[in-house]
């Protein structure tokens, strides 16, 4: 019913860069449930979504899935959800692989990457770390299990299934998503405005942005930033200057975060690619696709134009109902090619307005 989606406001009593939002409310009740449980579901499932696909998470049991809720801080309703379906003490990587279904897609990292980006440095780090020829070539080494990525244990589980038909979705640039773009450029201003912009690094120790040129930094579009950059709030109120605390992780990517995200785009790619050749399934280049969506060089087979605006929500990460069916149809079509089927393309127009 829409409560609790949020909606751009043209509303900006601080006069900052960063977007506002209002929260839709309406007649219905919400009710915040801090230990939710589900009914078990015992039935035939016929689609069946993973998020969070860690390694860790994969390899669980519902025993040791509220162990991980308590240590890593995977939310709780991953955990009831998983247990709804997934018999006790069965992992969920046996229990998805032994399911009958036409085909699977995995979308390779980018859900993680993110939230390893915001807020800086506090989502979940199980990024690829090694190298992936050798951790493909021998998967259940420890040393090796613990370099790939989730998708990449699943993919190698589909093949020992000998499960055939599916397809996998490569990693765009995740520092062009619209997102990042709020404070792209306004660091030189800030040098002029301010001496010595402090900030917590990765390793929580308070670092010098413009003294320390060796380091280099992205400001996030966070309320602190907005307010760091915003004319209308005094200087004494600005987190990072003139002796105020320091910016947090939450605020600014430095450059451990950007080479470790830049690092990981690199790493899930070169596990995809690798993968693609060596069990057979085919790749769906999201990366070009996000690519000349934001060179504005993108027009559906309907003629139109996709552009940012247009293909990304107003959160500048998530896709519209428009950029969701020009992702599906770079899947049917990438489906149609590789497995010469006939399935029909969706009809982009028929969402321009749906925002």
């Amino acid at each position: 019913n829409g409560f609790g989606r949020k909606v751009r406001t043209n509303f900006n009593p601080t006069g900052g860069p960063v977007p506002k939002f209002n929260a839709v409310k309406n007649n219905s009740e919400a009710i915040i449930v801090e230990d939710p449980k589900f009914k078990k579901y015992k039935g035939q499932i016929d689609n069946y979504s993973i998020p969070f696909m860690t390694s860790g998470n994969l390899f669980s049991t519902n025993a040791n899935m509220e162990f991980r809720n308590k240590t890593y801080g995977i939310p709780k309703m991953i955990g009831e959800l998983f247990k709804r379906v997934v018999p006790d003490n069965i992992q969920l990587m046996d229990y998805v692989s032994s399911q009958k279904f036409d085909f699977f897609t995995l979308e390779f990292g980018i859900d993680n990457l993110i939230r390893f980006a915001i807020p800086a440095g506090a989502g979940d780090k199980s990024l690829p770390a090694t190298s992936p020829v050798s951790a493909i070539d021998d998967p259940y080494n420890f040393n090796n299990y613990s370099a790939l990525s989730g998708e990449a244990l699943l993919l190698l589980k589909f093949a020992e299934k000998k499960i055939k038909k599916g397809c996998l979705l490569n990693v765009p640039e995740i520092m062009s998503l619209p997102f990042f773009d709020v404070a792209k450029g306004k660091t030189g201003s800030l040098q002029s405005l301010f001496i010595g912009l402090k900030y917590y690094n990765s390793g929580n120790e308070v670092k010098d942005a413009i003294r320390d040129v060796n380091t280099s930094f992205l400001l996030l579009p966070s309320s602190a930033v907005d307010s760091l950059m915003s004319p209308k709030v005094n200087v004494s109120l600005k987190k990072g200057v003139l002796g105020n605390k320091p910016l947090s992780k939450a605020d600014l990517l430095d450059d451990y975060d950007l080479n470790a995200i830049q690092g990981g785009v690199i790493q899930y790619n070169q596990q995809l690619e690798l993968l693609s050749k060596k069990h057979g399934f085919p790749v769906v280049d999201i990366k070009t696709l996000y690519k000349s969506v934001i060179d504005g060089s993108l027009i559906t087979e309907e003629g139109i134009k996709v552009t940012k605006l247009s293909f990304f929500s107003s959160d500048g990460l998530n896709p519209t109902p428009l950029g969701q069916a020009v992702i599906a149809n770079e899947i049917i079509k990438t489906l149609n090619s590789f497995y010469k089927t006939d399935i029909p393309l969706i009809k982009t127009a028929e969402y321009l307005e749906k925002r």
